[in-house]
């Protein structure tokens, strides 16, 4: 009975780390983005980033359609689901990541202006999106296969 009690804990802390991850987000791509020049260049890197994980996306969701059906047949519809959720997850931390760290970037370079300090706090913060989205992601699954 203990361990039902505190089975929702995990669950409320990746929740929380969510949470705390869209705020340093908002926090961080409402800064300055620098001269028109700067903006320019950080747009063509967003549209890069943006068509390579596209790409990604399309090729990677035709192997866990794949395998989702194969780890079904042998496994069973709860493995499957289990894969499927991780498929999904490990998609959201990556494009999260991507898309803040690769908007974070120009502007790391316009507070670097200001002070070494600005830039990189920014450059961290921008960084730590990643970090945060995979632990919360894959605390929240775990927590969610064993409920």
């Amino acid at each position: 009975m203990l361990v039902l009690e505190y089975a929702y804990v995990p669950v409320a802390i990746a929740i929380f780390l969510l949470i705390y991850g869209l705020f340093v987000s908002k926090k961080i791509l409402s800064l300055p983005s620098g001269t028109q020049k700067m903006i320019e260049i950080s747009n063509l890197f967003a549209a890069g980033s943006d068509a390579y994980l596209k790409r990604q996306f399309k090729s990677i969701s035709l192997a866990v359609g794949l395998i989702f059906v194969l780890l079904m047949l042998a496994f069973g519809i709860d493995s499957a689901l289990a894969f499927l959720l991780g498929a999904i997850f490990s998609g959201l931390v990556g494009y999260l990541g991507m898309y803040v760290a690769v908007r974070s970037n120009v502007k790391a370079a316009k507070a670097a202006e200001n002070s070494l300090n600005n830039s990189l706090k920014v450059a961290f913060n921008g960084g730590l999106i990643n970090g945060v989205a995979l632990v919360s992601f894959g605390l929240l699954g775990i927590s969610l296969i064993f409920l």
